[in-house]
Order: structure tokens, then C-alpha cells, then sequence
């Protein structure tokens, strides 16, 4: 019995939490972060940076190991186990999800608009 008064009470807290962060966020009390409102778009180049780079680099590992390791077993098994891991459809969605996040944030990186450089010339 005193779980279950635990668990509401601890509900009810996060919900009032929330409720204060909307309340917090209409007033304008909340501020974002200094590299979202400096002006220019470099943080927000090296953020999709960042996420194209680990995004690629996790499907490049992830499925390489998975490959290599069902290469191995279907030599034991049979060739079937490659055509039901490809034709399977939760791989699918996965590397689905991966690729396009990649491909967005190539795309908004290429859309993002380039910071003036200064060329320096001695006078």
C-alpha cells in the first residue's frame, strides 16, 4: 500500500514539474541555451556535424558486426539466414530511421547558410 501512495505522489510531483516548466516557458522565464542564441550558424553546423558523424559511424559498426557474424553462421546454417535478416521488416525500419537521419542532417547542413570568412591581407 505505501508503493502505490509513492508512486502517485511521485506522479503528481512530475506532472507539477511539467506543469511549472509550461507555466515558466509562457512567461518567458526560461532562456535557451547561449550556442542556440548566438546569432550565427556555426553551433548549429557543429551539432548536425555531430550527429551525421555518430549516426554513420554507429550504422557503419552496427551492421558490419551483424554482416560479418551472419556471414559466419550461414556457412554452418545456410544462405537462408542472410535473405531473412535482410527481408526482415524491424531491420528494415532500423536502418531506415539511421539512413534518413543521416540524410537529413546532410541536407540542413547543406541548407544552412555559410558564415562570412575574413580574409586577412597585409597592407
Amino acid at each position: 500500500m505505501v508503493r502505490t501512495v509513492d508512486t502517485h505522489r511521485r506522479r503528481d510531483c512530475d506532472l507539477l514539474n511539467y506543469f511549472q516548466y509550461d507555466v515558466a516557458a509562457h512567461f518567458h522565464h526560461i532562456q535557451l541555451p547561449t550556442w542556440i542564441r548566438s546569432g550565427n550558424s556555426e553551433p548549429g553546423r557543429e551539432v548536425l556535424i555531430a550527429i551525421a558523424a555518430a549516426i554513420i559511424t554507429v550504422v557503419g559498426v552496427v551492421f558490419s558486426i551483424t554482416i560479418l557474424a551472419l556471414t559466419l553462421a550461414s556457412q554452418q546454417f545456410g544462405p537462408r539466414m542472410m535473405r531473412n535478416f535482410v527481408r526482415d521488416v524491424g531491420n528494415q525500419v532500423t536502418l531506415g530511421v539511421f539512413v534518413a537521419t543521416f540524410v537529413f542532417s546532410v541536407l540542413a547542413l547543406v541548407r544552412l547558410p555559410s558564415t562570412p570568412t575574413v580574409i586577412l591581407c597585409p597592407t
